[in-house]
């Protein structure tokens, strides 16, 4: 692992002499999509690093682009030479960034290409804890045993037999060595399906852990964000997905004291049972285009805030845009497009319909909800979002909360 870790921050951080010309004209933007690849039919998490010629980070903001010109979504770095975004890749579509740095050079680079059939690790962190669910895209069960795990340096200290029916892992940080662990899905040849890096970071000593030459690399980041946690927890993040996972050399025993299981098959009977039941409020006849998620889960998975929760409803991309002249966080339902955005300013966002307690919000700030006060959530869209009319076309987000639980009949 420390030959990769030196090799990204040679490409990160490292600066070589270049001409002024040179370093005026030319960057590169690199990508990193979570666990590896890009899947089709599937939410995705990529992140990007930008950098001049002189391996100095830059700053860029863009479009991402089908090949026939479509645009899908607007990116922008966020932290000193390193952004994220989320897309939802098509079956045999190609994507491409179209960017500019602050000097207005305007360059293209093709995104990765996706994988038709493969696995993907998605991570949310949450205070002290990760919640991880393995992605499979075909939607088939494998014909052989998976295994999840868990390594720091050389070393495993989790092994697992994945069970699709565990839609989510919650993994303890406080359980893990300190610095940087990588999660893998394998098979029984210790084939590498997919991997992703975590950086276990919550502590000024913590950071000390991380081998010199990859700390003494991140130091100047630090320094600028140290005084934001959540920019530097951020970061962490970040950076954690540019880095490779080690191939696994063994297979051990399972430590029972490492993790937790979050079964969801609870959660999938509710969900079922809620489409069957009758319902006396306003959405009767209608089927939800998610699934439903309860209180009960969302205290479960420790949930502390809209943006993770509305993405593990797995029908929602929260994608940066330029509304009104200002770089603004959007949220848009799945298969109702993204809007037309270019370098000139745009105002014609239109977010999901709102809907809280039955009562309709347009334009609501929707990441603001206070999750605490969520009894379900769940999403509406197609003729299911008819009841509010053309207001619902851009899909519904419903949400009831503790105080107006909804009034199924027995």
């Amino acid at each position: 692992m420390k030959s990769i870790i030196i090799s990204i921050i040679q490409i990160l951080f490292l600066v070589s002499p270049v001409s002024a010309s040179e370093r005026e004209t030319d960057y590169i933007v690199r990508f990193y999509p979570e666990s590896g690849s890009i899947l089709q039919n599937i939410s995705c998490k990529i992140v990007f690093t930008a950098e001049g010629i002189d391996k100095k980070k830059i700053s860029i903001t863009g479009v991402i682009i089908n090949e026939r010109g479509d645009t899908v979504q607007s990116v922008k770095t966020l932290l000193p030479g390193i952004g994220y975004f989320h897309i939802y890749a098509n079956p045999g579509e190609r994507y491409i960034l179209k960017c500019e740095n602050r000097d207005r050079i305007r360059k293209n680079f093709y995104l990765p290409m996706m994988s038709e059939n493969g696995f993907g690790l998605k991570i949310i962190e949450n205070k002290g804890q990760w919640l991880l669910s393995v992605i499979n895209s075909s939607r088939e069960e494998p014909m052989k045993l998976l295994y999840l795990v868990a390594q720091s340096e050389d070393s495993i200290f989790f092994q697992k037999v994945w069970n699709p029916k565990d839609s989510y892992l919650v993994f303890d940080k406080k359980h893990f060595p300190k610095g940087i662990s990588s999660f893998a899905l394998v098979d029984s040849m210790k084939n590498l399906l997919c991997g992703r890096v975590v950086l276990n970071i919550q502590e000024q000593t913590d950071f000390q852990s991380l081998p010199p030459d990859f700390r003494m690399g991140l130091l100047p980041l630090k320094n600028q964000i140290d005084s934001d946690p959540s920019r530097l927890s951020l970061a962490w993040d970040l950076i954690a997905m540019t880095l490779e996972v080690t191939p696994i050399k063994n297979l051990s025993q399972p430590n029972p004291d490492i993790w937790k299981t979050v079964n969801l098959d609870e959660v999938s009977i509710i969900a079922s049972m809620r489409r069957k039941q009758k319902y006396n409020g306003l959405y009767s006849g209608s089927l939800p285009s998610s699934r439903v998620i309860y209180r009960q889960n969302i205290e479960q998975w420790h949930i502390q805030d809209m943006r993770s929760l509305l993405y593990l409803l797995g029908s929602v991309n929260i994608s940066w845009y330029v509304v009104d002249h200002v770089y603004k966080e959007c949220v848009f339902i799945q298969d109702y497009g993204a809007i037309s955005f270019q370098t000139d300013p745009v105002k014609n966002y239109e977010p999901p319909l709102f809907v809280v307690d039955d009562v309709p919000y347009q334009n609501y700030d929707i990441l603001s909800f206070p999750v605490t006060e969520i009894e379900e959530i769940f999403i509406l869209k197609g003729v299911d979002a008819a009841i509010y009319g053309s207001k619902g076309k851009r899909g519904i987000i419903v949400v009831t909360t503790k105080r107006n639980k909804p009034p199924y009949e027995k």
